[in-house]
């Protein structure tokens, strides 16, 4: 669930939506944070992490990683919550997961936002700061449970559009332990370049002599549809997408 967003860089804001996180959730409790591969939201992670620690709460860091990681991550580790920063559509957003790494409750956002509107942070001395831990582990975490959460094979070549989003990290490691392969289509992860649309994708899949192609919706879901040669099929998880692909 999108917590908040900007157009414009603004890292005053960026500490105080911290502070406003870890007001909400209270010292001491430990919430995971990750990014996407865009300059700016790896600016805006350390701030949120800074705004955090002022309150008194502990992060676990997985840095660069898709959004289904950080998920991931937050179910296994029992955390208490996690946000995930990323930069789409002209805008960096930020979004809020809770302990399930299902989207936050919409009550939740608003209590957060009327704290950070009004501005009245809880503080902790030097000694009581949280602290930060990297988790470099978040991705691997991630491939082993969908490997080991279905099993197939298949000899099949697929167009994949990652449409930015660092899911293209995993895209390959995840499909070939299936016999797929892709190929990667607005794999960028470091650049501000804008993705091709929906026609352009099916414009490359159908020229050069693809079946199968695979198109990331990036949404709070981080749902996915599968293209075949009769019909476009929608995921609203890689499970389910696993299950489309399995069952071609």
């Amino acid at each position: 669930m999108r917590l908040y967003a900007w157009k414009e860089y603004n890292p005053r804001e960026s500490i105080d939506l911290g502070c406003a996180v870890g007001t909400y959730f209270g010292k001491d409790r430990v919430v995971g944070i990750g990014r996407d591969g865009k300059p700016v939201s790896r600016f805006i992670r350390r701030e949120l992490i800074s705004g955090l620690a002022s309150t008194g709460i502990t992060t676990l860091d997985v840095r660069l990683v898709p959004s289904v990681s950080l998920r991931h991550v937050i179910a296994e580790q029992n955390l208490d919550a996690g946000l995930y920063v990323s930069y789409y559509n002209g805008e960096v957003q930020v979004h809020l997961y809770d302990k399930h790494g299902d989207n936050a409750n919409p009550s939740v956002i608003e209590k957060i936002l009327a704290i950070f509107r009004a501005r009245k942070f809880i503080t902790m001395g030097i000694e009581e700061l949280g602290t930060t831990t990297y988790y470099p582990n978040a991705m691997d975490d991630y491939l082993r449970y969908l490997h080991a959460s279905i099993s197939f094979k298949k000899d099949l070549q697929m167009l994949v559009d990652c449409q930015g989003d660092p899911i293209a990290i995993i895209i390959e490691p995840l499909l070939s332990q299936y016999g797929i392969q892709p190929t990667l289509m607005n794999a960028f992860l470091s650049g501000y370049s804008h993705t091709a649309s929906e026609d352009a994708f099916l414009n490359v899949m159908y020229t050069e002599g693809y079946k199968y192609g695979l198109r990331i919706e990036r949404d709070d879901t981080l749902g996915m549809y599968v293209y075949t040669p009769a019909k476009k099929l929608h995921a609203n998880n890689w499970l389910e997408t696993l299950a489309l692909l399995r069952d071609l």
